[in-house]
């Protein structure tokens, strides 16, 4: 079901969706739409009361939300690298450019939208990120395959708003499309601690054991993502 919010004189879009819940849930998706899951046969004047109650927090999610596009119109960040985004006449589809001093430009058609450059730059690292993925999977899994409780895991490339990955019981490996946003280190680092489910489906002290055993410096690692992850995870 849908609906709209009056903010500061603006109609807001709000997604409704009733689920299997005891509470409701509010989030604000990377396209400016508000997403609230609420229990079946929520009251409407409930609904419109918790609306109203969380205006101010939805007023500072746009907000953010609509900076961050902004940014992302001018810039695009690939494996840990900043390309500037530039428009070119001469090119047909998104091209990178590296520069010998680091970073580069991403170069776009010019009769491209922003809504055109937001779903072919998705296309193209959603290609990108399996290819990628694949390989570091493959790379990895060996020094997992004895003792796991899944076989060689089916990767699954998503686009997730909290999690840069989880790991199945059926074998399934879910990947964060975003993940291709970081430095190779970190992508290295995720795949770690998926594969490390493939032995502890928990995150208790063997799970951290193994962890360690694979990459000891991941505490490291897991700060830095810390440090990162608030622009890519909205």
């Amino acid at each position: 079901m849908k609906t709209e919010i009056q903010i500061d004189g603006q109609s807001i879009a709000v997604e409704i969706k009733a689920m299997k819940r005891k509470s409701m849930r509010l989030t604000v998706t990377e396209h400016g739409t508000v997403d609230v899951r609420v229990p079946m046969r929520c009251p409407r004047k409930d609904l419109e009361a918790f609306l109203l109650q969380h205006t101010g927090w939805i007023k500072e999610r746009l907000a953010a939300v609509f900076a961050q596009r902004e940014k992302k119109q001018a810039e695009f960040h690939y494996l840990g690298r900043l390309y500037l985004v530039v428009t070119d006449p001469t090119v047909k589809a998104l091209t990178l450019r590296e520069h010998e001093s680091g970073g580069g430009e991403c170069r776009i058609p010019a009769s491209w939208s922003h809504e055109e450059f937001l779903a072919h730059s998705e296309q193209w690292l959603r290609k990108k990120a399996r290819d990628y993925f694949q390989s570091r999977i493959e790379f990895w899994w060996p020094r997992f395959a004895d003792g796991a409780h899944i076989g060689f895991p089916t990767l699954r490339v998503k686009k997730m708003r909290t999690r840069w990955g989880s790991l199945s019981s059926r074998g399934y490996i879910n990947l964060n499309m975003k993940l291709m946003h970081l430095p190779q280190h970190l992508i290295e680092m995720v795949v770690v601690h998926e594969l490390c489910h493939s032995h502890h489906l928990h995150h208790g002290r063997a799970f951290y054991q193994l962890m360690a055993k694979h990459m000891p410096d991941y505490r490291a690692r897991e700060i830095e993502l810390r440090q990162i992850e608030q622009g890519l995870m909205y």
